[in-house]
Formats: C-alpha cells, sequence, structure tokens
C-alpha cells in the first residue's frame, strides 16, 4: 500500500475551481489525505457558500499549515 499524501487548502476565491478541485481530493483518498485548510481574508464572511464546502476537515491558521512538516503539500 503506497503513502498518501497530506494537503492542505489554503484559501478559496469567487473565480477559482477550488471547491472542485478540493471535491476530486476528497474522490481520490487512496492518494490524498486531507488535513485541513485554511481561510485567510476574512473569506468565510465573504464566500460563505464556497467555506462551507471545506467544513468536515479541521480549519486551521496558516501559522499551523507552514509549521506542521508533515504536511507535503498545499492547494
Amino acid at each position: 500500500m503506497n503513502r498518501k499524501i497530506r494537503i492542505a487548502q489554503i484559501g478559496v476565491n469567487t473565480n477559482s475551481h477550488s471547491n472542485e478541485i478540493f471535491h476530486s481530493m476528497e474522490k481520490q483518498n487512496d492518494i490524498f489525505e486531507i488535513v485541513g485548510y485554511v481561510l485567510p481574508e476574512n473569506e468565510r464572511e465573504r464566500l460563505p457558500q464556497k467555506a462551507g464546502a471545506l467544513g468536515k476537515y479541521p480549519e486551521l491558521t496558516l501559522n499551523e499549515v507552514i509549521s506542521d512538516s508533515d504536511i507535503e503539500a498545499v492547494k
């Protein structure tokens, strides 16, 4: 069995495909282990429909993601 890539998402925006890509990573759970997400710049308040899709994962701070050496990728 291969080791999964530990990944976190940083941010969402109006014109991105961030949720679609996030859901694609969820479906590829044999490849990715989603460890959480970061919503900088008041994105939760500005884009609640996009932020809500991330809800079942832990919300992390940017510092938590950057300082966690076990997180191998960010999206």
